[in-house]
């Protein structure tokens, strides 16, 4: 994992960088550069023609005036430095007998006659040595060189000079190296904001089944990971969003589904009793109990999807009250006993470990509502003379409770979707149409609430076992 770092750092670390290498190079490559080519001859110091002005003086005396001779001017040359001086051997009068120098101006006869060194503002430096015999002056040499840095090829002296050397050459490199390095820092910081441009493009098309991936370990890696987070988010929000939506779309179409079976049966009978008019009180009576029986199942229905719609509600919240055990579920037992006759169903009731005087903090309806759901789903499923059984039982500050039929259990294919909202089972079968598909549902949901859990299954001997379990509401 790399090490995390700033903006901020990375500026000035660049910045160190630049000055730096920037150092490094006028201190020891341009002057390292000028010394190598200094010693190969191919640039001359501002003092190199000087230096051999003592080699040129000595070589005059010991020639004398036969330098006046044309013949002497490739032995002179081999003493003058062409590449960084010229020369002239002249007479009395100024006129030039030979060399590099073809013919003087006026100001270089003026400098010849007053023998004084003179140099210009560009360091052009005009001397002069007089060519003597036996105390008779006979001629003169006159030479000409710069007094600055030189190449072999003047066109290029200005590559040396100390204004370039000194001022443009330093903040060339330096203009150089900048642009090296910010061109490198803004890959750097473009390769991320790339990204970010174009995860927001896809982002506002919807399309959220990407990774953003960055290596920065900066500001701009953690506004990656960031945008990483918003896109999961949003992704999951959206997923849920149409799963609403499609969950939304299925309820409506089993509610018309479901609802129209009954409002059809209630239909068709009132439009008999229209037309028969009341004459056959029996016929009326048939007729009416089975549009009350269609009316209690729509109802049923109707009243399905309300209590779903408040229990799925972000601001549902539990009624807790201090419960006696063994009152709550002996007046449950005496309810669902009831429910049991007409089928002649036996149920039997276990509280393990449960004294009369247990309490517990629960919300009586809602747990209620979990054994009715559980108990009701028993009973269309036991056959007649069949039983049902009921055990209870306390785990610390959970209350347990197993709901076991002798009927016939749960599908293979039923058991992965036993919880799933709006799953009727087998579609086949007449015992499973007269409901939703909510009641294992809202029992999970309701078990959850209650911060505990719900499973199903088909017990070893037969049959459906539904375990759960609901924890203590304490007492804020």
């Amino acid at each position: 994992m790399s090490k995390k770092s700033t903006l901020k750092g990375e500026l000035l670390r660049n910045f160190w960088l630049i000055m730096g290498v920037s150092i490094f190079t006028i201190l020891f490559i341009n002057w390292g550069l000028f010394y190598f080519l200094k010693q190969q001859h191919w640039i001359f110091p501002h003092d190199y023609a000087e230096r051999q002005l003592p080699a040129i003086q000595k070589y005059l005396k010991e020639v004398g005036v036969s330098l006046l001779d044309q013949k002497a001017a490739k032995a002179l040359e081999e003493k003058i430095p062409e590449a960084v001086m010229s020369y002239a051997v002249c007479e009395v009068s100024g006129k030039v007998i030979y060399g590099s120098i073809k013919e003087l101006s006026k100001f270089d006869q003026a400098v010849l006659k007053s023998r004084i060194p003179q140099e210009n503002q560009n360091g052009l430096m005009r001397m002069t040595f007089p060519i003597m015999k036996q105390a008779e002056l006979r001629g003169f040499l006159f030479l000409k060189y710069l007094r600055v840095n030189t190449t072999i090829n003047p066109r290029l002296n200005f590559l040396v000079s100390d204004f370039f050397m000194t001022l443009i050459l330093p903040f060339l490199e330096i203009f150089l190296l900048s642009l090296l390095l910010v061109q490198r820092f803004s890959k750097k910081l473009l390769k991320p904001i790339q990204e970010l441009s174009l995860a927001v493009a896809r982002i506002k098309r919807q399309e959220l089944d990407f990774q953003i991936k960055s290596e920065a370990a900066n500001e701009l890696g953690d506004l990656a990971s960031a945008f990483e987070e918003m896109r999961v988010a949003l992704q999951s929000s959206l997923k849920q969003q149409w799963q609403l939506e499609h969950e939304r779309r299925e309820m409506v179409a089993a509610l018309a589904h479901d609802l129209r079976n009954p409002l059809t049966i209630i239909k068709g009978h009132l439009e008999v009793l229209q037309g028969s008019g009341t004459k056959n009180q029996a016929r009326v009576e048939k007729y009416l109990e089975i549009i009350m029986r269609n009316n209690e199942r729509a109802v049923k229905l109707v009243t399905e999807l309300n209590l779903l719609s408040k229990v799925e509600a972000v601001n549902f919240v539990l009624e807790p009250t201090l419960t006696r055990l063994s009152d709550f579920f002996g007046e449950k037992v005496l309810e669902w006993q009831i429910l049991c006759e007409p089928k002649q169903l036996s149920l039997q009731a276990d509280l393990i470990g449960i004294n009369p005087a247990q309490r517990m903090r629960l919300d009586q309806e809602q747990v209620g509502r979990v054994l009715d759901n559980l108990i009701v789903n028993s009973l269309r499923f036991t056959p007649e003379g069949g039983r049902i059984e009921l055990v209870v039982w306390l785990d610390l500050d959970e209350l347990c409770c197993r709901v076991q039929d002798h009927g016939i259990g749960f599908s293979d294919q039923a058991e992965s979707h036993l919880f799933q909202k709006f799953y009727q089972g087998d579609q086949t079968s007449h015992v499973e149409k007269d409901h939703l598909g909510l009641g294992l549902y809202l029992c999970k949901c309701l078990v959850a609430k209650h911060g505990g859990k719900i499973m199903a299954g088909n017990a070893p001997n037969g049959g459906a076992v539904v375990d759960f379990s609901v924890r203590e509401i304490k007492e804020i």
